[in-house]
């Protein structure tokens, strides 16, 4: 499995994080997944940001997600990044 990491900022109109429409959205795709909080920069501008880790073999899955997720939150765009493999024991 690929670890999939998702860079999503705040949103483009209100400039707020929506930690909670972020979590309903990647579950309608994926069961389980992790949730980081964090600051990021976008374009020499601080913002919150959402770290999000998804295991999977679905990569198309991942890139409708992210489509998803860019129009909900009226995003630019998200950050992805695939990790090496996790093993979980």
């Amino acid at each position: 499995m690929t670890t999939y990491r998702l860079y999503i900022g705040v949103n483009n109109t209100s400039k707020l994080l929506h930690i909670d429409k972020i979590k309903k959205v990647i579950q309608s795709y994926f069961p389980g997944y992790t949730v980081f909080k964090g600051t990021g920069y976008y374009r020499g501008e601080e913002e919150d940001t959402a770290i999000v880790e998804i295991c999977t073999n679905k990569r198309g899955r991942i890139y409708r997600l992210m489509d998803e997720l860019k129009r909900k939150l009226n995003q630019e765009e998200i950050g992805v990044q695939a990790l090496p493999e996790i093993e979980f024991k």
